[in-house]
């Protein structure tokens, strides 16, 4: 197969070969795969056609696919786009046309043929050709569209992985400057940094990714360094991380000090960061300014409409759709416009162990680890069965013997309590008739039976998950708050002279913090014979914060190389002291967000209270008084109605800005259950108080 390219002189003998790697794949291809490779041979002349002379879009897209990092060949890719299109494009119109022809039908002219004999032979064929025809004539624009279709999906599929990819290496990479240069003061030359984020997947994410696509390079095609430093600048995706490798590669071009590059580098990295994180807050502040608009606009709607029911002109639809879908719908679009403004944390906090084991890796009942890995591998082996059944048995045990252990680091399977809790609690109220499913019952006894309905469900599965959430972070939080302050002490011990294990057992001695009593754990597990590297992966992933992970992923690549780690002990304190500032600074700034959240929603309830039991009774009585007013009723609409809607708007909007108070915060929807269970509980507190006072 040929395609024009004259910036690429291999590529026709690729494209020569293009038929072979096809049958290839197909042979060790599941069905839909060989299904998709089938259909993309078939659809070779169509890609000859479309694109010969066209090498530098196939150029352009083949850059794309390496930024995206997929590997499929660019002349594969595309053909398959075009035959699965297709493909779908003719099964559509195939559909829609037999559809029109087992509705309208295909008119046979009466008269042309004879009607016996041969003559209706000849009126059936003259049929099955008149309705080949139609279908033929209908699927052809359906043919085209298609394959139009799987040419623009083609194009913009990896523009997701891109987008994906660059947002996640932006983030990231002031940590992995931080860390390239904590190593390179450490002593390792440049190779063996490039080497050592290439091996931080599990913590550097996709700024791995690239730093391999340099060592395979290097270790694998007998690329020099230089060349490879190139390509991945000229494939990543990221515009930052191309420009960093492109200075970085001057640098060791002209000779230059790499640990004084990459220094400043970090210094660049760590101001930039700074001023986001307060473009950031800027933006948050902004949006909190904005849903105070939010929430005034859903009580306005309301107000507008309970005035047009006391004028005659009910409009309970209106009022439905405010309370349960308007409500809902602008807490959801802000929860959306502020996911989009936040900088998620990059990578789960996981590390993986250093010799490959499984025995690092922090694992549940419902993962098994490498027992499953296995079994999957060898699903007919009658020893690995046995093997999962035992060590599912010891998991369970362990979780019947320590329960509330399991539930502090893995807070929602509270929900595999809760939820079978909540619906016997449901079923108990039911049976006794406190809890009433109906209507009607609901609208004239609006708090007693959205307690039942609502308020019980919620507080019983949410305060059980809010509390354990709120332990893990509390821990988290423990852990990193000293973090600083114990790699400074691990660096001046080391500093002594003493080894990594002496220092941790030091920093561990007479420290009353989280993280110095593991600290002496991992020095006494490391004493009875285990490897540090595996104990420091243990320790991490049972707490699984990625920032802590940075920190000892380069604790353990630094002790591979060297037991002498001050400089790099002391870079690493550098790095997490500005990095508590920054969380500081946040913390700080997002509490404002917070209370002016939960100011708006306590001015929203007490709109609702009063609009409920002062509003409309005074415009009745105005109106009542008035020689020329009609007096004026609710027209269609109950009062019960209207102030179970009032009860039930107090609750969606509670319920909501919870959820955004913990998401503003922290980024977890989950952080957000305190505030919800709080705001909830305070509007049923007012309701009944209320009803006490003036009922």
């Amino acid at each position: 197969m040929t395609v024009e390219r004259s910036d690429d002189p291999m590529r026709a003998s690729r494209e020569g070969q293009f038929g072979e790697d096809i049958t290839q794949q197909v042979e060790r291809s599941s069905f839909h795969q060989r299904f998709a490779l089938v259909l993309s041979q078939v659809f070779q002349p169509v890609y000859r056609a479309l694109f010969a002379g066209r090498g530098h879009f196939v150029s352009q897209l083949e850059l794309r696919l390496a930024q995206a990092k997929l590997s499929t060949p660019v002349e594969l890719y595309l053909s398959n786009a075009l035959a699965l299109g297709t493909f779908l494009g003719v099964l559509l119109g195939g559909s829609l046309g037999l559809l029109v022809v087992a509705v309208v039908g295909l008119p046979v002219p009466v008269g042309v043929v004879p009607d016996t004999g041969w003559g209706l032979v000849l009126a059936a064929g003259l049929s099955v050709l008149g309705h080949g025809l139609f279908l033929c004539v209908w699927l052809l624009p359906f043919a085209v569209l298609g394959l139009l279709t799987g040419l623009a999906a083609a194009v913009y599929y990896p523009s997701i992985h891109i987008y994906h990819r660059r947002r996640e290496i932006g983030l990231v990479l002031p940590d992995v400057v931080g860390f390239m240069y904590s190593l390179s003061v450490g002593g390792m030359d440049a190779l063996d940094v490039f080497g050592a984020v290439a091996d931080s997947e599990d913590t550097y994410g996709e700024a791995a990714v690239e730093f391999q696509q340099l060592t395979h390079e290097i270790e694998y095609f007998n690329v020099d360094y230089r060349t490879a430093v190139e390509n991945v600048a000229r494939t990543t995706p990221s515009d930052e991380l191309s420009k960093f490798l492109t200075d970085l590669l001057s640098v060791i071009n002209s000779g230059g000090d790499l640990t004084g590059f990459l220094e400043t580098e970090t210094d660049h990295q760590i101001e930039k960061r700074r001023r986001t994180q307060a473009n950031l807050l800027n933006t948050l502040e902004l949006f909190g300014e904005v849903y105070i608009s939010l929430t005034v606009l859903p009580l306005i709607l309301i107000v507008v409409l309970v005035i047009m029911a006391l004028l005659g002109d009910a409009q309970v639809l209106l009022l439905l759709v405010t309370v349960y879908v308007v409500l809902p719908a602008l807490n959801a679009v802000y929860v959306l416009a502020v996911s989009v403004t936040m900088q998620d944390s990059v990578g789960t906090g996981r590390l993986e162990p250093p010799d490959d084991s499984a025995v690092s890796v922090a694992q549940t009942v419902p993962t098994l680890g490498v027992v499953d890995t296995h079994l999957d591998a060898h699903p007919g082996e009658p020893l690995l069965h046995r093997v999962w059944t035992g060590e599912l048995r010891h998991r369970l045990s362990e979780l019947l013997a320590d329960p509330a252990g399991f539930l502090w680091d893995e807070p929602r399977y509270t929900l595999l309590l809760t939820v079978p809790v909540t619906v016997l609690v449901l079923a108990c109220l039911l049976v006794q008739g406190i809890a009433e499913p109906s209507g009607t019952a609901i609208v004239e006894q609006s708090l007693a039976q959205s307690f039942v309905w609502v308020g019980v469900p919620f507080f019983l599965i949410a305060t059980p998950l809010a509390v354990f959430s709120e332990r893990r972070a509390r821990t988290v939080g423990s852990l990193t708050d000293t973090l600083t302050s114990d790699l400074r002490k691990l660096a001046n011990a080391n500093a002594t002279g003493q080894p990594l294990l002496e220092a941790i057992r030091l920093t561990g001695e007479d420290n009353n913090a989280r993280l110095g009593s593991e600290l002496t754990r991992i020095y006494k597990q490391v004493s009875f014979g285990s490897s540090l590297g595996t104990v420091l992966v243990r320790f991490n992933n049972r707490y699984r914060i990625p920032r802590l992970a940075r920190s000892l992923k380069l604790l353990q690549k630094a002790q591979e190389t060297s037991d002498l780690l001050t400089d790099v002990l002391t870079t690493a304190a550098d790095l997490s002291e500005i990095q508590d500032d920054l969380e500081r600074e946040k913390r700080t700034r997002t509490r404002l967000q917070v209370l002016i959240i939960a100011i708006s929603f306590l001015v929203f309830v007490g709109v609702l209270l009063m609009l409920e039991e002062f509003f409309i009774e005074t415009i009745v009585e105005v109106l009542g008084e008035s020689p020329d007013a009609e007096f004026i009723d609710f027209g269609d609409i109950d009062p019960s109605l209207l102030s179970m809607l009032y009860l039930h708007a107090a609750l969606i909007q509670g319920c909501c800005a919870g959820l955004v108070c913990g998401y503003v915060q922290t980024g977890r929807a989950t952080a957000g259950l305190k505030y919800a269970i709080a705001f909830l509980a305070v509007t049923f507190l007012a309701w009944a108080g209320v009803g006490v006072v003036f009922g």
